[in-house]
C-alpha cells in the first residue's frame, strides 16, 4: 500500500471551483464514478474501445456547472485520488472562511501570523495566567483565537512549556 501524501499550502494549485481535500491538502486529482456509453468499433486490428465524445463532453460540462450542488448531497460523490476520503469542500470557500474568521494560520490557509507576534501574544497570556496554563487550556481559553494557537506553535516549533521555561515558569 502507498503512502499519503500530505500536500502543504505552497504545493496546491489554486484555481477558481478548485476541490480541496480535507485531510491531505490535494487540489490536483480526484475520483470521481460515472457511467459513461463506449463506443465499440471492430478495427482490422481488433476492437475499438473509445468515449462517445458528445455524450461525454455533456456530463463533464454539467459537473463543473453542477459542482457546488454535487458537493451538498448526503451521498458523496468525489473521492481523493490521493487519500480516499470523500470530506471536501471548494477551495475558495474554505480560504474565504478562514480569512473571515481572521485565522491565525492553519494547515488549510498557510498564512500563518509573525513568529514574534505569537511569542508576544502567548508571553502575554502566560504572564496574565501566572504561567498556570495548560496545551488544553490555551486550546479552549485561549482570549485571541477560538481554536487557540497550538498549530501555529507547532508551525514554528515552539512548545508552550519552552516558552512557560523561558518566562520563568
Amino acid at each position: 500500500m502507498r503512502d499519503v501524501k500530505v500536500y502543504e499550502p505552497e504545493e496546491r494549485r489554486y484555481v477558481t471551483n478548485n476541490l480541496y481535500c480535507y485531510y491531505c491538502g490535494n487540489t490536483h486529482q480526484w475520483q470521481i464514478d460515472l457511467r459513461l456509453k463506449h463506443v465499440i468499433e471492430h478495427g482490422a486490428d481488433g476492437l475499438i474501445i473509445s468515449l462517445d465524445e458528445s455524450r461525454s463532453s455533456k456530463i463533464f460540462h454539467n459537473i463543473t456547472k453542477n459542482i457546488y450542488c454535487l458537493l451538498e448531497k448526503s451521498k458523496p460523490v468525489f473521492r481523493c485520488a490521493n487519500c480516499h476520503n470523500s470530506c471536501f469542500e471548494i477551495q475558495e470557500r474554505m480560504l474565504d472562511s478562514c480569512y473571515y474568521l481572521e485565522c491565525p494560520g492553519c494547515f488549510h490557509c498557510g498564512n500563518w501570523i509573525e513568529k514574534d507576534w505569537l511569542i508576544e501574544l502567548c508571553t502575554e497570556c502566560i504572564h496574565n495566567k501566572k504561567g498556570i496554563i495548560t496545551e488544553d487550556d490555551c486550546r479552549t481559553f485561549c482570549q485571541y483565537y477560538p481554536d487557540g494557537l497550538g498549530e501555529v506553535r507547532d508551525h514554528y516549533d515552539i512548545s508552550l512549556e519552552n516558552l512557560k521555561y523561558e518566562l520563568g515558569y
